[in-house]
């Protein structure tokens, strides 16, 4: 026997005289303490089970007996026939602190049998024939090489190559060979990878050829979930995965580009395109509804709230999981429904995002490297019309309604015509008549667009991995560098990103495994600004005609004040030396202790520290600029002399887990079941300052300015977690399977009365595939039929810190006192000390259906999520209570939906693999309750609003001079000078060319009533702006070398009323040629538009003719990859070569305006439209 074969492991572990006892004195004891003391004593624990060396003393005893204590004292498990020991021998034998193998060695000497230690057991078995075992016989040993291929003779690399029964194993490299040196003659070669059907060959010969067939079947798969793993056919609960396939190597620039419309209602949303810019993630649609004060305009919302996105068991914001390096993610499990998440707790209502770096495997070290150089464009731009067309526009604009065109415009017209004719400075600028040269006015046609815009903006990416190791030591180390270049001219922006991670995996003994984790990520992103008072540049260059279309971005060379900056928002943005750097950054580390109590009870832990930083600053030095006359003391000062705003913010999350784990089978029945306990301490610092007077610009700190007007503020906040959590699941036969999943959970965000609650979960499933009637020919088709249903309540703490406390803010008054702004401190409001969780309650039943061996399989879900006991306004108060009232748990929130995956792959006998999936959901939400709002107000929610409703007027038609009696612009009225047509709110007269809206109650007038829901006038509802029937549809081909990837992706259904005046015509803007084209003139009375004058709020208000439809279908990615040879690079000791070339938002079919990108839908940042090309090498 080889000595070195055996591995120990704890069998039935008897504590003997050894007690402990924890008692918890306080639930808020710090859980850094009890973690440590949990560590020591199941370590000391398994010391005792453990031993090395046991005495025994056998007197003419029973080998069943025998075997039994040996057991017992020594931890391993025995295999063996019942039949075998009827010929046993009896055994006597007294030996003192021995190794467990010179026992047995002694115990078989005499016996019929054969041993074998392998794989943490001992195998019994009978003899051959006249032979006796000699424990120190080897078997003829040989070496074995060969090569794996698929069915059509293509090499199979990174394929498992492992002998039976034995700790000795290989992989095939990218020529699909193998080689094994010291193998058993007749030993068995198990020969496995994913995606294929694994074989069992006995090793005939030195040299051999192993063909695999590809396998469809995703009956083995599994799903990472709750703090653990479950093949995906007993999964119960609602969870979709993506894999790394999808992640790396992608034209994206984060990980939300490459998520969105891959996992049906995972709704990504992005607000920007900026570089800088994350994601918000959502899961099932609407959550909850709080209070958001846009503008100072403090009014009520229903909230796509985000899941708990957990990186390794580590909780991340949206800012910080954006920043990680997609290709160090190897895979992502999105629970969607509460029987799923439940184990997670408060901070799980609304859905988890598990991310799973990657590990080392055993094996070859291997280096890769990933670099593509990729150029961007912007997505949309507008239609912008030439100065002279938007300038014509205006006044006419202004004639259609009663005015003339004035000498002033004639000149300004003509003022264009002569810089159109001979575009140089001196023509883009003319003294204002009568101003005695005082005044100027600018004349010049820019397309602001043009000159600030780049037609190609790069980005490039590298990244570097290693990884390998042996059984016993497993690492991956990676490496990730993205330069970003923003869409701007002149001052570029530009964001740079930092990724590096550290995993090992380390098997110390038999019974205790760790890993370790290190993860970091960084972001600077530095971004020029214009001068504060423009704005943000993107939407700015849609407004503001008269200066950026107008003016040059500098003065010429002979002009009276030569090559100074204009007013115009293009030379703001070149000459301001105004700027923003953002850093972020956030480490984590992690340790991840496991004990292998038996083969079946394993005590895991996580143990984590997540440090993050964030770090803004705004530099704003003193800006000059020519605007309306060229005198200089007309030349404008802003921002006095300059000025400084910094924020800095430390974020701590501590984090504990400490679980156990057990799975058990017993002939047709498996139990599995998790007991942990979990707590999370979180704490931010901020620190911000402002002062003005900025004295020297190479060094621009607050130490280095000398203003009066100084501000600082400080922020100190924590929150803290701490619960039990269990998930307990049965299953026979691989039929029946049942789960129940629970958290007793507290949260410091609520008073302590009220702060702990349990929320348990129910799930459970049938595969009606495995039952004895679904046999014949059925069976031959149909691989999987599982029906599932679940239930489950989870309480959500995402609320404000402190909300029970009453709380005064101190700050400077806004009124002098002896010359100086005193301190005031405002009076606390009221609270409610008895408010606690919110409940979100989620019903869900699913169907799991797989087909053909696997290449057909599809999974349907429809579900109900209701949120209750909504922290929110409560019952109205007079005003003369003189505070708010306080808030309380009153509302109510409902969402019901439904999603579809299917997907089918399969491969030709050529070789021709091809695979497709398709995705598909829906959803609704209605506001159950909502207090605050007696009068049911349209202004506000509403219990009974359908989310997302629109309201509007019904469209009449065009006014058209007919209409009105004797060809007089007059006001449009009926009889007793009633108004009919036009919103009652507006006085001012209606002319040819505006809109008439329908008298729907038939009261004589178009109104909103009391705009109310029982009174709304003429108000309906015209449309919904809930994106609904979202799909996505992935489909890959391959043959050879050569690989294809196709991305479309869209929403099916969705209303946008568009209500920004760079669409519907803006009269002081740079124009809109599509809206133009179509606007009502005297001469073009069959118009689409109305009179050309987004300005003209009257004719834009919503109204059924002019709402969008918002479907889109979108060709997200494409990518192109070729596969060099192995033979070809092998000589130069490369393992795989390929290259790419790939696009992202690449087209798409809409309805919507030119201006907006169907995802954004709003005229900021556009999103990306991108060119790449790729490599990938590994070694």
């Amino acid at each position: 026997m080889n000595s070195k074969s055996h591995t120990y492991r704890i069998g039935d572990f008897q504590a003997g005289d050894a007690t402990v006892g924890i008692h918890v004195f306080n639930r808020f004891l710090p859980f850094s303490k009890a973690a440590v003391l949990l560590v020591v004593v199941f370590s000391q624990w398994i010391n005792c089970a453990f031993a090395q060396k046991i005495t025994v003393s056998f007197d003419n005893a029973p080998l069943k007996a025998v075997i039994a204590e040996l057991g017992d004292k020594s931890g391993y498990t025995f295999l063996y026939d019942q039949q075998y020991l009827k010929t046993a021998n009896p055994v006597t034998l007294a030996v003192k602190d021995q190794p467990i193998l010179t026992i047995l060695e002694q115990v078989f000497a005499n016996q019929p049998f054969v041993f074998q230690v392998l794989d943490k057991m001992i195998t019994i078995k009978a003899k051959s024939p006249g032979r006796q075992q000699n424990p120190a016989e080897a078997p003829q040993r040989k070496s074995v090489s060969g090569k794996v291929t698929d069915s059509i003779g293509e090499p199979l690399a990174s394929v498992t190559v492992r002998v039976e029964g034995k700790n000795k194993g290989t992989v095939t490299d990218r020529g699909g060979r193998f080689a094994l040196d010291d193998v058993e003659d007749g030993s068995i070669l198990i020969i496995s990878i994913i995606g294929s059907v694994s074989r069992k060959v006995a090793i005939s010969r030195q040299e051999m050829h192993i063909v695999l067939q590809r396998d469809f079947s995703t009956l083995d798969e599994v799903v990472v979930v709750g703090f653990g793993t479950q093949k995906k056919v007993n999964l119960t609960g609602a969870v979709s995965s993506v894999s790394s396939d999808v992640l790396e190597n992608r034209p994206v620039t984060n990980i939300s580009q490459a998520l969105q419309g891959v996992v049906p209602n995972l709704n990504v949303t992005v607000g920007s395109g900026q570089p800088n810019a994350f994601a918000n993630y959502n899961i099932r649609g609407a959550t909850s509804m709080s209070l958001h004060n846009d503008n100072n305009n403090p009014r009520w919302l229903v909230d796509n709230g985000s899941p708990l996105i957990l990186v390794d068991n580590i909780e991340m914001e949206n800012f910080n999981f954006s920043a990680l390096n997609p290709n160090d993610i190897d895979n992502i499990s999105v629970i969607k429904d509460a029987s799923a998440s439940a184990i997670y707790g408060a901070r799980a209502a609304y859905g988890v995002i598990l991310v799973t770096t990657k590990k080392g495997k055993a094996g070859q070290s291997t280096v890769a490297y990933a670099g593509d150089i990729q150029w961007n464009r912007p997505s949309s731009r507008p239609n912008f019309m030439d100065a002279y067309t938007a300038e014509y526009a205006h006044i006419m604009s202004r004639v259609y309604t009663g005015g003339t065109m004035t000498t002033e415009d004639e000149q300004r017209l003509e003022g264009i015509r002569r810089f159109q004719a001979n575009p140089i400075p001196e023509n883009a600028w003319m003294y204002v008549p009568g101003t005695n040269e005082q005044s100027i006015t600018w004349v010049g046609d820019y397309n602001p667009y043009d000159l600030i815009v780049k037609d190609w903006a790069p980005i490039q990416k590298h990244n570097v991995s290693l990884s390998g190791g042996t059984e016993a030591l497993r690492y991956y180390g990676s490496f990730g560098y993205q330069d970003q270049d923003g869409f701007y001219n002149y001052r570029n922006d530009n964001m740079k990103r930092y990724n590096g991670m550290l995993n090992v995996d380390a098997k110390v003994n038999t019974w205790f495994n760790i890993a370790f984790k290190l993860n970091y990520n960084a972001t600077n992103y530095h971004e020029p600004l214009p001068y504060a008072w423009k704005g943000s540049v993107w939407p700015v260059l849609l407004y503001q005609r008269l200066w950026n279309v107008n003016q040059p971005v500098w003065t010429g060379p002979t002009d009276p004040i030569p090559n100074a900056p204009t007013n115009s928002i293009v030379s703001a943005y070149a000459n301001s030396g105004r700027y923003a750097d953002t850093k972020r950054s956030v480490a984590i580390f992690t340790a991840s202790p496991e004990f292998i109590i038996t083969k079946d009870i394993k005590l895991k832990a996580d143990i984590s520290y997540r440090p993050s930083t964030y770090d803004y600053k705004n530099v704003e030095p003193e800006y000059r600029y020519i605007f309306e006359s060229w005198q200089a003391e007309t030349i404008g000062t802003f921002t006095n002399t300059g000025s400084i705003w910094d924020t800095k913010e430390s974020v701590r999350l501590l984090t504990n887990n400490i679980y156990l784990d057990f799975n058990k089978r017993i002939d047709r029945h498996q139990i599995a079941g998790i007991v942990g306990f979990n707590q999370e301490v979180w704490n931010l610092e901020q620190l911000q300052a402002y002062n003005q007077g900025i004295i020297s610009l190479g060094a621009p700190t607050l130490g280095n300015t000398y203003g009066d007007n100084r501000s600082i503020d400080e922020r100190d906040e924590h929150w803290a977690v701490r619960g039990g959590f269990l998930r307990l699941n049965y299953n026979y036969a691989d039929k029946y399977i049942v789960e129940m999943n629970g958290r007793y959970d507290g949260s410091s965000r609520f008073p302590s009365a009220n702060r702990f609650k349990f929320f348990p979960s129910f799930s459970g499933g049938w595969r009606i595939s495995e039952e004895p009637f679904f046999k014949g020919n059925i069976r031959n088709w149909i691989d999987n039929l599982k029906i599932r249903a679940s239930y489950g309540a989870i309480g959500n703490q995402n609320v404000a810190n402190y909300g029970f406390y009453p709380t005064m803010v101190a700050e400077r008054a806004n009124y002098l006192i002896d010359g100086a702004r005193p301190y005031k401190i405002s009076p606390p409001g009221l609270v409610n000390p008895n408010f606690t969780w919110e409940t979100a309650t989620t019903i869900n039943g699913g169907l799991d259906l797989t087909l053909l061996k696997g290449r057909v399989d599809l999974s349907l879900d429809v579900y109900q999520r209701k949120t209750t006991d909504i922290i929110m306004a409560g019952a109205t108060y007079p005003a003369v209570l003189g505070a708010d009232p306080p808030t309380q748990n009153s509302g109510a929130l409902q969402t019901n939906g439904w999603e579809l995956s299917l997907g089918y792959k399969d491969r030709t006998q050529t070789g021709f693999n091809y695979d497709f999936r398709f995705v598909l959901s829906d959803y609704t939400s209605k506001v159950l309750e909502f207090r605050g709002n007696d009068n049911n107000s349209l202004s506000s929610l509403y219990s009974g609003m359908q989310v997302g409703e629109i309201w509007g007027y019904e469209t009449d038609r065009i006014l058209q001079a007919e209409d009105i009696q004797n060809n007089l612009i007059t006001r449009y009225t009926g009889e007793n000078n009633i108004n009919l047509h036009r919103p009652h709110e507006y006085s001012g007269a209606y002319f040819p060319g505006d809109i008439m809206y329908k008298d729907r109650n038939g009261d004589g007038r178009v109104d909103r009533g009391s705009n109310t829901l029982d009174d709304h006038g003429d108000l309906m509802v015209i449309g919904n702006s809930t994106p609904r029937l979202s799909f996505g549809l992935t489909s890959n081909f391959s043959y050879k070398g050569f690989d294809l990837s196709l991305f479309f992706q869209g929403i099916g259904k969705r209303d946008v009323w568009i209500g920004d005046m760079t669409w519907r015509g803006d009269i002081d803007g740079s124009g809109n040629w599509d809206v133009y084209n179509q606007s009502w003139t005297p001469e073009r009375t069959n118009a689409k538009y109305p009179m050309y004058n987004g300005r003209r709020s009257q004719n834009w208000l919503p109204q059924t003719a002019y709402l969008f439809d918002g479907r889109y279908l979108r060709l997200k990615q494409a990518i192109l990859g070729y596969t060099v040879p192995f033979d070809k690079t092998s000589a130069i000791g490369i393992q795989r070569l390929r290259f790419t070339v790939s696009g992202f938002n690449i087209f798409e079919i809409t309805k919507l305006p030119r201006v907006y990108d169907p995802d954004l839908l709003d005229a900021n940042y556009p999103q990306m439209r991108s060119l790449a090309l790729g490599v990938q090498v590994r070694f």
